[in-house]
């Protein structure tokens, strides 16, 4: 049996004809792994490789993810400065990443 994961999902109504329909669509609220650098190396975000780019694209489509979900803003600012209470993993991965979120309001 497959181990069960969270899912994104959005879902939208509309009327067509006098007919009521509902589309949805969602993805798994799974990040991808983590890149390597050259010589199957962990790659570090001290340097500027191809790798630490989409390494951090990973982690800011993660947290951007995050976001998205019905959660209060209060709880979701506390997971994301603290890296606790997340059902969905950690928001930093090794090697130096990490989330940072500033309220400039």
């Amino acid at each position: 049996e497959d181990e069960a994961f969270p899912k994104i999902s959005f879902i939208s109504g509309f009327k067509r004809f006098g007919v009521k329909y509902y589309v949805g669509c969602g993805f798994n609220h799974v990040p991808k792994a983590k890149l390597l650098a050259p010589s199957c190396k962990e790659c570090s975000a001290d340097h500027d490789l191809p790798c630490t780019i989409a390494n951090t694209f990973t982690l800011m489509f993660h947290i951007q993810a995050q976001a998205l979900t019905k959660m209060d803003e209060d709880r979701l600012w506390d997971m994301l400065s603290t890296d606790q209470g997340s059902e969905v993993g950690s928001f930093k991965m090794s090697g130096g990443y990490y989330s940072f979120a500033f309220d400039f309001n």
